[in-house]
């Protein structure tokens, strides 16, 4: 993970949030909404960048109000997973939301995602609500629960 620097995310970023959000998920967002969620004032993006070859690898984006924020999307690229840059791109986005005022941070997550919810839980996440069938999974598929996860976050040192 020493060769994987994080990095805040800009608009420009979009193309490499797509491709990333392809490789993680059945139905993925496209750069055009990438470069908007990306653009609005309150959105915190993160980016992992594999240094030798400057392969973006990892993402996380958060979007704050005030004082909540929400994660809205998160993924590691399936052969770089289990190198810890999940919770490296977490901790340093639950760490940059507190210094922003952010006191409570929600996300949602399919019930079965069970790496993803160990990781959330880990990083003091707790269920907060169920939307039963939320996610569908194919016609061939049963629809999965998507479980509402809730953290507090402490006052940022010095505030």
């Amino acid at each position: 993970m020493s060769g994987t620097p994080c990095r805040r995310a800009s608009v420009d970023d979009a193309p490499h949030f797509a491709a990333l959000h392809a490789c993680c998920f059945e139905s993925p967002w496209d750069e055009a909404g990438f470069r908007g969620l990306l653009g609005r004032s309150g959105a915190l993006g993160l980016i992992a960048v594999d240094e030798p070859n400057a392969r973006p690898v990892a993402f996380a984006l958060f979007e704050r109000v005030v004082e909540e924020a929400e994660i809205l999307t998160f993924g590691v690229r399936p052969k770089d997973r289990r190198r810890g840059l999940a919770a490296r791109l977490l901790a340093e986005g639950l760490v940059s939301l507190a210094e922003c005022g952010v006191r409570r941070v929600h996300l949602e997550v399919a019930a079965d995602n069970n790496a993803a919810l160990a990781l959330y839980r880990k990083s003091g996440f707790i269920e907060s609500g169920k939307r039963a069938g939320y996610y569908r999974r194919g016609p061939h598929n049963p629809p999965v629960d998507g479980l509402v996860l809730t953290c507090r976050l402490p006052p940022a040192s010095g505030r």
